[in-house]
């Protein structure tokens, strides 16, 4: 018929997930990205080596709802610093 296109995409390559950068802001000020526990000061570094990790990685920001307001800023600040492009906050239900 002279109309063939690419193949559809595999049932694998459709659900394929890319791995969120998670980033926990605990009650007492603990970070942890990807369940490894930072300061502030490596935040940065972890989200940028995750990133090169998987290039087109989400970053989600879970904090918990009396983690302090000024720390999720913080680390939101180092993800637009680190020019992570698509940057999410959740607050964690009590």
């Amino acid at each position: 018929l002279g109309m063939e296109g690419p193949p559809p995409p595999s049932p694998e390559q459709q659900n394929e997930q890319v791995p969120a950068i998670i980033v926990r802001i605990s009650e007492d000020n603990l970070i942890r990205v990807n369940n490894r526990v930072t300061d502030i000061g490596g935040v940065r570094a972890n989200m940028e080596r995750l990133r090169a990790e998987n290039p087109s990685s989400a970053l989600i920001i879970q904090a918990h709802p009396r983690a302090p307001a000024g720390t999720i800023i913080r680390v939101r600040d180092q993800a637009y610093n680190a020019n992570m492009e698509r940057v999410n906050v959740i607050r964690d239900a009590e």
